[in-house]
């Protein structure tokens, strides 16, 4: 392995989707099945996944949420309790990463499932992300989700053709690891930092 492809939400930054599910629900007259559906991107209008791709632009998407849960709320306070569920660093992380690149082990890519509002609240309040990953591949950037597997061959495209059986692909998803082993990347699904940085000493 000289390659290390990442995950965000759940590997570098702990997620809190319980917390934004409750202040959404403080709100008069919002209703827990509409919320739930929202945050576990089964509803309706898709609209998660579709901000997710890249297909609504920032306001748009607000403006939308806002319209599907009835909320009477402005931009900057349903901004607020968007970005609350981007909880702090995953612990140990930050200090795995740093260790890779000052010891030259591997380059450091990051994979993620995301949209503008949760990444620009993740490189200011965990600039290090940013600053130790050498490329930054991001869904609404690509048009594409994982686990589709032009998700996964766009990123090797976008590495400068790094070997696949040369890569690491860290994720806390199951379904997003059993596509990128078909591929012939080596997987990992994330637990902890020190259950990754054991795998990473056996792969290098």
């Amino acid at each position: 392995m000289n390659t290390l492809f990442i995950d965000l939400g759940g590997v570098l930054v702990s997620l809190q989707i319980e917390k934004a599910l409750k202040a959404y629900l403080s709100f008069s007259g919002v209703s827990e099945e509409a919320v739930q559906s929202l945050l576990q991107k089964r509803d309706p209008q898709d609209l998660c996944n579709r901000y997710e791709k890249g297909l609504i632009e920032k306001t748009g998407f607000y403006r939308s949420v806002a319209g599907f849960l009835g909320l009477e709320i402005t931009p900057e306070e349903f901004e607020r309790i968007w970005n609350s569920m981007i909880g702090p660093a995953v612990p140990g992380m930050e200090a795995a990463l740093r260790g890779l690149k000052a010891a030259g082990r591997a380059e450091i890519h990051l994979l993620s499932n995301t949209n503008p509002g949760h990444y620009g609240y993740v490189c200011e309040n965990e600039p290090w992300i940013p600053e130790l990953c050498d490329g930054v591949h991001l869904s609404y950037e690509m048009g594409l989700l994982k686990p589709d597997p032009a998700f996964y061959e766009a990123v090797l495209r976008q590495s400068g053709g790094v070997s696949r059986t040369e890569v690491l692909f860290v994720d806390d998803t199951a379904a997003n690891l059993e596509t990128a082993r078909a591929l012939g990347l080596q997987t990992h699904l994330f637990i902890s930092s020190d259950a990754m940085m054991a795998q990473v000493q056996v792969l290098c």
